[in-house]
C-alpha cells in the first residue's frame, strides 16, 4: 500500500481500510469534498482529530499511535479511494492526525528520552530558534578492498 506497495494486503489492513472509509463518510465527508475542490494547488492534506478517530474506533486509534507509518498508509489509501468528481485524483493526498493525547506529547527542551520516541507518533512542543542542514555521521563502516 502507498509508498511501500505491498503485494499482499492482510485481512487486518482490509478491515482497517474499510473502517477508515466508514469513518470518513461519517465524520469527514464535508472536509473531503472541500479538499477535493482545493486539491492539489490549495491543499493536499485531510486533518483528522485523534479524538474523533478514538470515539469512532478506539482500537484503530491506538494502533495509529503504535504503528503510525503503516496505519497512515492505510488511512491515505482510504482517502484516495473516496468518491470524488471524475476529474479529481487524490493520488498524493495526505492524512494528518492532530490532537494527540497528552501522553504522546514531548517537549524539545531537556528531552533525554528522545530515543524512546523513535517509531512512535508524538506531538512535539517547543520554539524553533534556528534551522540548519542535518548531515549524517558514519558510526560504523566496512570496506572490502579488491
Amino acid at each position: 500500500m502507498g509508498a511501500r506497495q505491498r503485494s499482499k494486503v492482510t485481512h487486518v489492513e482490509r478491515q482497517e481500510l474499510e473502517l477508515f472509509r466508514d469513518f470518513y463518510k461519517e465524520h469527514y465527508e464535508g472536509e473531503i469534498q472541500t479538499l477535493a475542490r482545493q486539491y492539489p494547488n490549495e491543499g493536499r492534506s485531510l486533518y483528522v482529530e485523534y479524538g474523533d478517530l478514538r470515539q469512532f474506533d478506539a482500537e484503530l486509534a491506538e494502533r495509529y499511535l503504535e504503528v503510525p507509518d503503516d496505519v497512515r498508509e492505510i488511512a491515505e489509501e482510504a482517502l484516495r479511494t473516496c468518491d470524488f468528481p471524475a476529474e479529481v485524483s487524490m493520488s498524493r493526498g495526505n492524512v494528518r492526525l492532530r490532537g494527540l493525547p497528552s501522553s504522546n506529547r514531548v517537549t524539545i527542551r531537556g528531552t533525554s528520552h528522545a530515543s524512546d520516541c523513535v517509531g512512535s507518533l508524538v506531538t512535539v512542543e517547543g520554539i524553533v530558534e534556528s534551522v540548519s542542514n542535518v548531515s549524517g555521521v558514519v558510526t560504523e563502516a566496512a570496506f572490502d578492498c579488491q
